[in-house]
C-alpha cells in the first residue's frame, strides 16, 4: 500500500490507496483511479475531491472511510472492478454516481446523499442495512429520478428539482420535503411516511399494516392511494381524484 497525496487533479493517477489527509487540496477536473482503499483516519474534518473517482478494486472489499470518521464529498464516482464497494462514512455525490455491471456498492449503516444523476449501469446498490440512508437532494430545477429499490433504513427526498421514481420502491421509512413528487411506478411505505407535495399518483402509493403518515397536499391521484395501517394516515390537501382511493386499514385515511 502507498499513500497518494493530489495537490491539483490534472489527470489519471497511479491505483493503490488513497490516504486523505487535512491541508491537502483534492481540487481538479481529472481522474484518480483507486485499486484498493479510501482512507480518512487522518482527517480532523469532511474531504471533498474533485474530477472523476474510479473505484477498480479486482481482489478484495473496497472501503470508502473509516467508520467514524468525516464525511467525504465527491464530483464524479464511479464503481468499476469487480468486488464490493463499502461506505464506512457518510459519502455525497455532488455530480454523478455511476455503479457499473456486475458491482454491488454497499451504503452499509451510512448516509448516501445524490445531489444530481445517479445511474446503476447494471450493478446494484446495497440498501439492506436498517441504519442506511439514501438522500435524492437534487436542487437545480432538473428532475431526479430515485433508484426502484427496497430501502430497508431511510429513503429521502428533499431540494427543489422534482423527483420521481426509477421503478418500483419500498421503503420502510420515507422522507420527502421538497421537490414535488410524481409516483409513476408503485410506491410502499412499511414504517414512518411523510411527504410534502405529491404532485401525482399515477401508479400506485400504500401504507403497510403497521405503518405511520402524512401527506401535506396531493395534487391528483390517477392510480391508487391505500392504507392498510392501523394508524391514522393524514392528508392535509386532495386537489383532485380520477383513481381510487381506499382507507383498508383500521386507522384510516383523515
Amino acid at each position: 500500500a502507498f499513500m497518494v497525496l493530489i495537490f491539483g487533479i490534472t489527470g489519471a493517477r497511479a491505483q493503490g490507496n488513497l490516504i486523505l489527509r487535512d491541508g491537502v487540496n483534492y481540487a481538479g477536473s481529472g481522474t484518480i483511479n483507486i485499486k484498493n482503499n479510501i482512507s480518512n483516519t487522518n482527517m480532523t474534518g469532511p474531504a471533498t475531491i474533485g474530477g472523476t473517482v474510479n473505484l477498480t478494486g479486482t481482489s478484495t472489499t473496497q472501503n470508502i472511510g473509516n467508520a467514524g470518521q468525516p464525511s467525504i464529498t465527491f464530483s464524479t464516482l464511479k464503481a468499476q472492478g469487480s468486488t464490493i464497494k463499502q461506505m464506512n462514512v457518510t459519502v455525497t455525490v455532488s455530480d454523478t454516481l455511476d455503479v457499473n455491471s456486475g458491482q454491488n456498492f454497499d451504503v452499509n449503516t451510512d448516509t448516501l446523499n445524490l445531489a444530481k444523476a445517479a445511474t446503476l449501469t447494471s450493478g446494484s446498490l446495497d440498501v439492506t442495512d436498517a441504519s442506511s440512508v439514501v438522500n435524492f437532494t437534487r436542487n437545480d430545477g432538473t428532475a431526479q429520478s430515485v433508484f426502484g429499490l427496497s430501502y430497508a433504513g431511510t429513503l429521502g427526498m428533499s431540494g427543489s428539482s422534482a423527483k420521481n421514481l426509477g421503478g418500483a420502491t419500498t421503503a420502510a421509512t420515507l422522507s420527502q420535503t421538497g421537490g414535488d413528487l410524481t409516483v409513476n411506478n408503485t410506491l410502499s411505505v412499511s414504517g414512518t411516511g411523510t411527504f410534502a407535495t405529491i404532485a401525482d399518483i399515477s401508479s400506485s402509493l400504500s401504507f403497510g399494516a403497521s405503518a405511520n403518515g402524512s401527506i401535506t397536499a396531493v395534487t391528483t391521484v390517477g392510480g391508487s392511494l391505500t392504507s392498510n395501517s392501523s394508524n391514522a394516515i393524514s392528508i392535509g390537501t386532495l386537489g383532485g381524484n380520477t383513481g381510487t382511493v381506499t382507507a383498508a386499514g383500521s386507522g384510516g385515511l383523515n
